[in-house]
């Protein structure tokens, strides 16, 4: 009976320790290049753009 108390205890320790490692853990963050952000933004303009355009040609 002791011996599974240990085992359980063990067990529970090691999953405390597991759990503090990931939650001091932290991945380096990627630096986001600025560049992807305009290009996407202005591709988004461009996108709706022609949707507006093409709306207005059916009008």
């Amino acid at each position: 009976m002791a011996n599974k108390r240990e085992d359980d205890l063990l067990k529970q320790s090691a999953k405390q320790r597991l759990a503090k490692v990931r939650y001091d853990y932290q991945p380096p963050k990627k630096k986001k290049s600025r560049v992807r952000d305009y290009l996407n933004v202005v591709i988004i303009i461009l996108v709706l753009s022609g949707l507006v355009i093409s709306l207005l040609q059916l009008l």
